[in-house]
């Protein structure tokens, strides 16, 4: 009788584990979807960023001026309006 109770526990202890390892398996494809959202969204902030120097630096402001702060900011009150507006 001990001997059933003890494999029963492993037999339980066995189900366990192996749920938890499908728990984890099920999470790589959500896991690997969040990353590559991820990476995207920081490439379109990082080429929107890219373009507005390009932007600023065509009207021969230079980076650390205040004239080229100003442009930038002025590219991101733009934004935040047209943002609003939709």
């Amino acid at each position: 009788m001990q001997r059933e109770r003890n494999g029963e526990a492993k037999r339980l202890r066995r189900l366990e584990v192996d749920h938890q390892l499908e728990m984890k398996v099920a999470m790589i494809p959500r896991l690997a979807f969040l990353l590559a959202a991820l990476v995207l969204g920081s490439c379109s902030s990082m080429q929107r960023e890219l373009s507005d120097d390009e932007r600023c630096k065509s009207f021969e402001y230079r980076a650390g001026t205040r004239e080229y702060a100003d442009c930038r900011q002025r590219i991101d009150r733009q934004r935040a309006r047209a943002a609003e507006a939709k």
